[in-house]
């Protein structure tokens, strides 16, 4: 990717995690110049703690898409798969590709958003198997009684390395990146803004911040996850991700997300809250979260001689939701993008949602 000209139309980006830096990249493959306005910046941004596990709408722990925006989000999904499959060194920038596989307690076929969603992946999505013997395979407890399973490969992404690696090529492109805490309506001070910063057109990814400058009917839930430290060599089900379904047995509270970070970390997941933020929590002092850690203990007893991270024992962090779903869209009437609640999801929508968002940028300055 080249460097932009002089003469290069000016996009203004509000918000600098996964969004906001992939929508400033995105915008930089369209020709413009970038500046990213951000209050906090990586490592100190909500993405850094984000589960980072790339997945096929809907989501495998709990649904919340209406039908029209699922066909996006589907869309953005792929998109997002396909930008992560064709990035040169991946490992170098975070992101491995891996086996997840996926466990039910009831055959797939009768739950039909679980039949469903893994007809799109066995469309979609490399390396699927449907194979109702992964779990003992793999070491599951035969406590949780897995009777159907199917296996595809994902992206799993360390969020450190990769949000660094964002960061660092957008600033080697020339984009500028100014630390502020914007206050007021976005409709009030974007003409301001566009003046300031010589900007023809702005990009809104402030994710739980637009509650803030645009819409009070952003709510927020908390997700929390354990890490757990490997030590030295990763027996083979620590190589792969494992999660057990929400399904018409199994709560989404009592689902299970068990998943490699890098190669040194194994994630556990993922406790999610409505309500709360507090994000000062401790395993020791928590019950719903330390629930969550003796259900992935037990349901991968491999996991036993692994302890919990000392130096960072949870990730937690408060995901920015809409009502509506996921907002990328012009707005009427203004020069200003919106790129925001992508709740639980935004690594797996994030290439997708950013390239339409550039694309109404440069529809806006044409």
């Amino acid at each position: 990717m080249s460097r932009t000209t002089a003469s290069a139309p000016h996009a203004l980006i509000i918000g600098a995690g996964i969004s906001g830096l992939t929508t400033t990249y995105c915008l930089q493959e369209q020709g413009f110049e970038c500046t990213i306005l951000a209050s906090h910046i990586v490592p100190n941004v909500v993405s850094s703690v984000a589960g980072a596990l790339w997945e096929w709408p809907p989501a495998i722990g709990g649904y919340r898409d209406n039908a029209l925006s699922l066909t996006r989000t589907k869309r953005w999904s792929l998109r997002s798969l396909h930008r992560f499959l064709t990035l040169p060194d991946p490992r170098a920038r975070g992101v491995f590709l891996r086996p997840m596989n996926v466990y039910f307690r009831c055959p797939v076929h009768e739950h039909h958003q679980n039949a469903e969603r893994m007809r799109d992946i066995q469309r979609h999505v490399p390396g699927f198997v449907h194979d109702p013997t992964l779990a003992k395979q793999y070491g599951v407890s035969p406590s949780f009684d897995i009777v159907d399973a199917y296996q595809h490969l994902a992206p799993m992404i360390q969020t450190d390395v990769y949000l660094h690696w964002l960061l660092s090529n957008v600033l080697a492109n020339g984009a500028r990146l100014r630390k502020m805490w914007l206050s007021g309506a976005l409709s009030d001070e974007q003409e301001k803004l566009r003046q300031v910063h010589q900007a023809q057109v702005i990009v809104n990814c402030t994710g739980l911040g637009a509650q803030d400058v645009e819409e009070a009917g952003m709510y927020s839930l908390r997700g929390a996850m354990v890490r757990l430290r490997c030590r030295g060599q990763s027996s083979r089900c620590m190589q792969v991700g494992h999660c057990l379904a929400h399904d018409h047995i199994t709560s989404e509270q009592d689902s299970v997300f068990i998943y490699p970070r890098g190669v040194r970390h194994v994630v556990l997941g993922t406790l999610v809250e409505k309500g709360p933020t507090d994000t000062t929590l401790r395993l020791d002092e928590y019950p719903p979260l330390q629930a969550m850690y003796e259900r992935c203990m037990a349901f991968l007893p491999a996991l036993a001689n692994l302890p919990v991270d000392p130096v960072e024992p949870l990730q937690i962090g408060l995901r920015a939701f809409r009502p509506c779903n996921v907002r990328v869209e012009r707005e009427l009437g203004f020069p200003v993008v919106h790129n925001y609640g992508h709740g639980g999801i935004g690594f797996s929508l994030s290439w997708g949602c950013a390239e339409e968002a550039a694309a109404h940028a440069k529809a806006v300055v044409e």
